[in-house]
């Protein structure tokens, strides 16, 4: 009778040997599957970091920097002018001053937020994303040159009505002897 135990148990043993490999190669295989799913998603994630070379050379990104090149250039000479022509009082000069100041901030703000957009490592996005993003900043920027023409246009017609104006007092004194 014990030799039968003996001999089931053996039997026994060798389906639960067989049992644990069987489960054991089923958890490896687990685990080797689980792990290429994580490696996937960590390399999707790490891809997402870098800039695709074509979204950095986008025509958008130049266009974006010419823009603010332009609005810089624009406010410089339209200080300079609205100084030279002596149409403007202090205030008027310093109130000119603040509003292209604050223009070149937001400029500022809108070329941080471009380099973030088109640095490797900074912002977790895809191409299209980028792009969209880029897109973005493009029409925010030709908007504010928009407005830096307008502004700057405004100011130089008000500087030439007032030396016209000076100009027709000028010559009204003139007429009539005032002078």
């Amino acid at each position: 009778y014990l030799l039968q135990q003996i001999a089931a148990n053996k039997v026994y043993i060798e389906y639960i040997e067989k049992g644990y490999g069987i489960a054991r190669k089923g958890l490896n295989t687990i685990q080797r599957i689980k792990q290429g799913d994580f490696d996937l998603h960590r390399d999707f994630i790490n891809a997402l970091s870098n800039v695709n070379p074509k979204v950095k050379n986008y025509t958008r990104v130049a266009d974006i920097i010419a823009y603010q090149l332009r609005i810089v250039k624009e406010a410089k000479t339209v200080i300079s002018n609205l100084k030279e022509s002596n149409q403007f009082n202090r205030e008027e000069l310093d109130y000119s001053k603040a509003v292209f100041e604050r223009l070149l901030e937001e400029c500022l703000k809108s070329m941080d937020e471009l380099f973030l957009v088109i640095t490797s490592g900074e912002l977790q996005m895809k191409d299209d994303e980028r792009i969209k993003r880029i897109d973005g900043l493009y029409l925010d920027m030709q908007d504010k040159y928009a407005f830096c023409k307008s502004f700057s246009e405004e100011c130089s017609v008000l500087a030439m009505q007032r030396l016209m104006e000076k100009g027709e007092i000028n010559l009204s004194k003139r007429l009539n002897g005032l002078k």
